[in-house]
C-alpha cells in the first residue's frame, strides 16, 4: 500500500454535485482506497476530493489524473511544475472508538 502526493501548479475540474474548476499551487493526496484530496493553503477542507472512486488512472508525462465515480469525475491536470513521490503507508494509531453506525471509529 502506498501513498501519493503531488505538488505544484495544477487545474483542478470538478463535474458532478458540486461543478468546480481551479487553478493554482495544490498538493494532490491519493490513499491506497484510491481516494484523491486536492489542498491548497486556505484551512483543513479540501479544495476538491472524491471519496473511493469506481476508478483512478495517473499518466506521468503530461500529469494527469482522472478518478471517477458514477456520474462525478475529478480530473488534475499538470498547468507547470509538479512533483510527484509515492511511499509505503500502513495504518497508523490506534481505533478511538466505536462510532454511531457501531463500527469502529
Amino acid at each position: 500500500m502506498s501513498i501519493r502526493t503531488i505538488a505544484g501548479d495544477c487545474l483542478v475540474r470538478f463535474d458532478g454535485g458540486r461543478d468546480r474548476t481551479v487553478r493554482g499551487r495544490v498538493l494532490v493526496v491519493t490513499k491506497p482506497d484510491n481516494t484523491v484530496l486536492v489542498h491548497d493553503t486556505d484551512g483543513y477542507q479540501p479544495v476538491a476530493w472524491l471519496t473511493r472512486p469506481e476508478s483512478l488512472s495517473v499518466t506521468r508525462d503530461p500529469l494527469w489524473l482522472v478518478a471517477s465515480n458514477g456520474d462525478e469525475t475529478l480530473r488534475i491536470e499538470a498547468a507547470g511544475d509538479v512533483v510527484i513521490t509515492e511511499r509505503d503507508a500502513s495504518a497508523a494509531g490506534t481505533q478511538v472508538g466505536a462510532c454511531r453506525c457501531e463500527g469502529p471509529v
